[in-house]
């Protein structure tokens, strides 16, 4: 059973475990209060009134407090990804560059079979860039 205050942060695993976490102490402080009342497991015989209500109380604040701490770490880091989304990247461009080819170490063209110089970029025989 997941407590229903549980949210889950979707690229914010931390936020997430945090405020299931916080779910898990709210959760807690419900099912103390209302078994202090129900007298669950003659729980009213050994705590008294008061220091129920203040564990309860102490459950519900910690629950609380650690939900606003997820909400924080979300934000934070969606920010950080927009912030990555945002950055420009180094300029390309559209047609890639390719870089002059000193020459084929087989020696022969690879379309027509030819016999080239080492040095050659194009074939004497067909064209074809080697």
């Amino acid at each position: 059973m997941l407590p229903f205050f549980y949210t889950s942060y979707k690229k914010a695993p931390l936020a997430t475990c945090v405020s299931f976490i916080a779910s898990m102490f709210i959760l807690l402080a419900v099912l103390f209060s209302v078994g202090f009342l129900l007298n669950w497991q003659d729980l009213r015989q050994e705590l008294s009134l008061g220091t129920s209500l203040l564990a309860a109380a102490a459950f519900g604040a910690l629950g609380f407090g650690l939900r606003q701490l997820a909400k924080r770490l979300a934000e934070r880091k969606y920010q950080k990804l927009s912030a990555k989304e945002t950055t420009p990247k180094p300029a390309q461009s559209a047609t890639p560059v390719e870089k002059p080819s000193v020459g084929v170490k087989t020696g022969f063209c690879p379309k027509c079979g030819a016999k080239t110089e080492l040095g050659d970029v194009f074939c004497i025989h067909c064209g074809v860039k080697l």
